[in-house]
């Protein structure tokens, strides 16, 4: 009979710590999906300010943050898939904020596209940074936390070069 419980305990124990495991790795996929999304948006922000911008530090500033993200995204791309989950380009542009577009048509209109294109991308930085630092925290593997560690001190860099 002790043998018996012990081994229906024992059975419990490994089931509960499996489960916590298979849990964080779960919120770990789910925050570099996240991350993933707005790198995709992030770029695609930044490829408009690059083409229509009037001012040059203004491009050069979308450019850098363009090439920085699509860098941290291809690990981010990567990491998702060592975990078993790709991400289709429908996936990734989900993120799309069309709210975006709209704020930085009327900016060109009204001949500010400059100030808003480097207000609304240092904004998005900003929710993509703790974004970065949420996936961070919930990582599990040392070359998917050293990446999202880069990733996190490139838009510190980006966000210190727009102020």
């Amino acid at each position: 009979i002790f043998v018996g419980l012990g081994v229906v305990v024992l059975f419990i124990i490994v089931s509960v710590v499996v489960s916590l495991l298979n849990s964080a790795s779960n919120q770990n996929v789910v925050d570099l999906q996240s991350v993933a999304k707005q790198q995709t948006e992030i770029i695609r922000v930044a490829n408009i300010g690059a083409s229509k911008a009037k001012d040059s530090k203004t491009s050069n500033f979308a450019l850098t943050t363009s090439l920085s993200l699509a860098s941290s995204q291809t690990n981010t791309l990567e990491a998702l898939k060592k975990a078993g989950r790709k991400m289709s380009p429908k996936d990734l542009n989900a993120g799309k904020n069309t709210d975006t577009d709209s704020l930085l048509t009327k900016a060109e209109q009204a001949n500010s596209f400059d100030e808003t294109f480097i207000e609304e991308i240092t904004k998005e930085l900003r929710t993509y940074q703790t974004t970065v630092k949420k996936a961070l925290a919930s990582s599990s593997s040392e070359n998917t936390e050293q990446n999202l560690q880069k990733a996190y001190a490139q838009v510190d860099s980006l966000l210190g070069t727009a102020e």
